[in-house]
């Protein structure tokens, strides 16, 4: 198979591509991302770098751009969105300490002094003289993660809630999620777990302890911590920057202690630093470090060299502000504070007494590729050749290649990745090559081995646009050359087929080749052509011939065939009509078939079984396509043994045979099943055992599947009220549909006649009244409502005070029972009557005055003389005054009573009056 490009190119096969990496050294320039300089709360909702930002001292930036800023000044912390615009997310501009598991909006906070965010969106804040860090989380929600709001040093092992915090100044985490607080002259850590250790210092100020254990250590006073990738931990220890290994020991790589400005250009751990406030590490291992009373941000790169990275004092103002968009090395600072670096690199500034975060963009230029000549594109098998320029060195992807110049001959599309460096700053771009495979292949799809004559092929083509197809011998129509796989009979004998094809989009071009050879196939024929019909269980003989050349014969099926199937002379003996075919092969491999039809009638019987009941009888029907007589077994129960219907009427369970002959002799066999279900057995039972006359009697059957009662119920159960006796019958019919009958006779024994107070069933009362309840007409007695004195008793004595109904039950020596009811109206009249006068003489004659009523409930009887004195009270139904005050009998004449009674109804009276007391 061979390829080429049909296209005209001035460098042949081989294309150079230059590859252009633009490196422009320039400074890193500062921009102002939030405060406008002025310190009262004001902007937000508006863009970040119109707001005033009141002394910002901590700053993070999330994954997604988001800047975070801490307000020292007023309390609060801001985010800036990557539209620029801000919002308060915490705080309510209040110094103090509250707010925890509520909105941190609401929140009060004692000076922000750092501000974290973990890779879910959590924020950490360092609220120092609240000697707590706190969380708000994603829902924002704030709530205290360390410090119990005492200063000390205490707490260490325990939760870190528990905790004493005494100057939290700083916050980091390391790559494994744990957070770290720069707390004083101590680092403490803070696991996973919630568990809080010392990790760094002795908690006494000074220092010592370079080489050996952090924990051993003295600190002067932390000013920030941070983390690189692998692990380590660097303390910004007043005027040194100090790192503690993953193994846990200190050392000292920048600053002498000495405070001061030196060094920039030379080893760091030569340089003097003023008063280190933060320090943060970028994603390459350089270090940034807030040297604050210098003004100045400073960087330790990763060969331990110092260098200032932004901010100059200018002339005798050591601070302040001279602009954005200049070189931040030449940008004035008034007391950076926190640091910030955000996925790109970029670095944030807190200039705390400008009141502005500051940004320091890092910037290495993407390099721009230019294409020398259009050949951006090749062939499969051509090369090419890739230049890089305009870098000190080169890493070419993939392959790994570290020249400006490579080629390359890709065998499909690759993009090649060209990392270019110049100094510190590098930058990656990308060039895609694109390969065109070369458009054609052909092949054969018959899978006929050999080929032979008359047989069919395809030959097919595919990845190009447009194909031509060439033979030595077949001449090609336009039908053939239409489509790919055309299907069409080559001439007997040798040819090679050819198609070139081409790809018109890419002008690559391919050949392939397919050679055929065809070869002539033998007649095979069958004697004789057409055999005559057969019974089952019959045979015919067929004999197998070829024109020449034939190496052997396959017959099939095997089935009832003799004596194997690769004779030429055979003898079957098919059940059924069959199709033999005979496959002959020649010394070429080629073979052709033919076959031989046996045909046998088949003599299909139908019969009907049946499913029938005892004593039942049923006509079984046989039919058939070519029987002309039938024959039936055995021939009991049945009407008769031949003919085509018959009446079966066994006693148990019978399989009939029925046999049929067609007008050539030849058999067919069927049965039949006459199925025979026994009856069910039916019985029935009463409830209750013993029938009174008009009472209910329910009567349930049993031993079938459905029920029909002599009553017309249709069900397992009916219930009946039989007056005299009566016999009741029931037909159950089971699954089969065979039925029984069974009955049940009914002895009814009658009902006694009750009667209270010989038969009424209403009367009225006066309330107070009594009635005799007086129960006949039965054996014994049970009152079942009115809950009279005795239940059982034939006789009661009642006294009701309101309207009741009295029932009693009545049962004769049979247990038959009857139930009557007396209804009892009770009449409420009550009348009250006080006396006009009274005479106590003692002649047992009105010799008390007292008021007189059957319904008082309650009473208050009061005597007043005609000058109104009391002369008798007293609060009781039996209230009566015998005439007398104090043992003295009183003087005739006219006295005033007051009364208040309350009646049975409820209901209460007042009233008064005069009478006369008469001897």
């Amino acid at each position: 198979m061979a390829g080429l490009k049909e296209r005209n190119t001035s460098l042949g096969l081989i294309a150079i591509i230059t590859v252009l990496f633009c490196f422009t050294a320039k400074a890193q320039i500062i921009t102002t991302v939030a405060g406008n300089g002025n310190q009262i709360y004001s902007g937000n909702g508006g863009l970040a770098t119109g707001a005033s930002v009141d002394l910002p001292n901590g700053v993070a930036v999330d994954k997604n751009g988001i800047i975070y800023i801490g307000e020292a000044g007023d309390y609060r912390l801001r985010k800036v969105l990557t539209s620029g615009s801000i919002y308060t997310i915490a705080g309510n501009g209040f110094s103090g300490y509250s707010g925890d598991n509520g909105p941190a909006t609401a929140a009060q906070f004692n000076y922000i002094y750092d501000v974290k965010v973990d890779e879910i969106g959590n924020i950490y804040l360092a609220d120092v003289f609240n000697y707590r860090v706190r969380k708000i989380n994603t829902a924002g929600i704030i709530t205290t993660i360390a410090g119990n709001g005492i200063s000390g040093p205490l707490g260490d092992g325990g939760p870190a809630t528990a905790a004493y915090l005494n100057d939290p100044e700083g916050i980091a985490f390391d790559p494994y999620g744990s957070l770290y607080i720069a707390d004083g002259n101590r680092i403490r850590k803070i696991d996973t777990a919630g568990i809080i250790t010392t990790v760094a210092g002795t908690g006494v100020t000074g220092f010592s302890g370079d080489g050996g254990p952090a924990t051993a250590a003295q600190l002067f006073g932390s000013g920030g911590v941070a983390f690189d990738g692998f692990g380590n931990m660097y303390i910004g220890d007043d005027s040194r920057v100090r790192k503690v290994n993953t193994s846990g020991i200190i050392t000292t790589i920048a600053g002498t202690g000495m405070g001061g400005f030196s060094g920039d250009g030379g080893p760091a751990t030569l340089a003097q630093f003023s008063s280190i406030s933060s320090v943060i590490a970028d994603s390459y291992g350089n270090l940034y470090v807030s040297d604050s009373p210098n003004q100045r941000v400073r960087k330790i790169d990763t060969a331990g060299i110092i260098t200032t990275f932004a901010g100059i004092p200018i002339g005798n103002d050591p601070f302040g502000y001279n602009g954005d968009g200049i070189p931040a090395t030449t940008a004035e600072l008034w007391d950076p504070q926190g640091l910030a670096i955000d996925l790109k690199g970029n670095l944030y500034i807190c200039d705390q007494n400008n009141n502005r975060v500051r940004k320091v963009i890092i910037d290495c230029n993407t390099p721009t590729i230019h294409v020398i000549n259009s050949n951006d594109s090749i062939c499969a098998g051509e090369s090419i050749a890739l230049l890089g320029a305009g870098a000190s060195t080169y890493t070419w992807l993939p392959g790994g290649d570290t020249s400006s110049l490579i080629s390359v001959s890709p065998l499909s599309t690759t993009i090649y990745t060209l990392t270019a460096a110049t100094g510190t700053c590098s930058a990656t771009n990308t060039y895609t090559l694109y390969v065109h495979p070369l458009p054609v292949t052909a092949h054969l799809t018959s899978t006929i081995t050999p080929i032979c004559s008359g047989d069919s092929i395809v030959l097919s083509q595919g990845g190009a646009n447009t194909y031509t197809w060439t033979s030595t011998s077949y001449t090609f129509t336009a039908a053939d050359t239409v489509a790919n796989g055309v299907k069409f009979v080559p001439k007997l004998g040798k040819d090679t087929f050819i198609v070139k094809g081409k790809d018109t989009i890419t002008g690559c071009v391919n050949t392939d080749t397919v050679r055929v050879t065809v070869k002539k196939s033998p007649n095979v024929m069958v004697s004789p052509a057409s055999a005559p019909p057969i019974c089952p269980g019959g045979s015919v003989t067929f004999t197998v011939s070829a024109d020449s050349g034939m190496v052997s014969y396959t017959w099939s099926p095997t089935t009832n065939l003799h004596p194997s199937d690769t004779s030429t002379i055979i003898t079957v003996s098919p059940t059924v009509t069959a199709s033999y075919q005979v496959i002959g092969k020649d010394t070429n491999g080629c073979t052709s078939d033919n076959e031989a039809l046996v045909i046998i009638p088949q003599d299909t019987i139908s019969v009907n079984s049946a499913k029938i009941c005892v004593s039942n009888s049923v006509t079984l029907n046989a039919s058939s396509n070519i029987a002309l007589s039938y024959t039936w077994s055995p021939a009991t129960g049945l009407s008769g043994t031949s003919g085509s219907s018959v009446i079966a009427n066994p006693r148990n369970t019978t399989v009939y045979t029925i046999s049929g002959i067609d007008a050539k002799g030849c058999t067919g066999v069927n049965t039949a099943t006459v199925t025979v279900n026994s009856l069910p057995i039916i019985s029935s039972t009463k409830t209750p055992t013993i029938s009174c006359s008009g009472q209910p009697t329910v009567l349930t059957a049993s031993g079938a599947f459905t029920y029909t009662w002599s009553t017309g119920t249709v069900g397992v159960t009916t219930t009946v009220y039989p007056i005299t006796n009566t016999e009741y019958t029931v037909v159950g019919t089971d699954t089969n549909n065979c039925s029984n009958t069974a009955t049940q006779i009914l002895l009814v024994n009658p009902s006694p006649t009750v009667a209270i107070n010989g038969g009424i069933t209403s009367v009225i009362l006066n309330l107070g009244q009594s009635i005799i309840l007086n129960a006949s007409g039965a054996l014994t007695y049970s009152w079942t409502s009115g809950n009279v004195t005795c239940d059982s008793c034939a006789l009661n004595t009642e006294s009701p005070i309101a309207n009741i109904q009295y029932c009693v039950a009545g049962a004769n020596i049979n247990g038959c029972t009857d139930t009557v009811c007396l209804h009892v109206v009770v009449e409420n009249v009550c009348d009250v009557f006080i006396p006009d006068a009274f005479s106590p003489n003692g002649d047992g004659q009105n010799d008390e005055f007292k008021v007189y009523s059957r319904c008082i409930v309650e009473l208050t009887l009061q005597i007043f003389d005609r000058w109104g004195n009391q002369v008798f009270n007293k609060s009781d139904l039996s209230a009566a005054w015998d005439g007398t005050y104090g043992g003295s009998l009183m003087n005739t004449g006219s006295y005033v009573y007051q009364v208040q009674y309350t009646l049975s109804n409820g209901k209460t009276t007042k009233t008064k009056g005069n009478f006369s007391l008469m001897r």
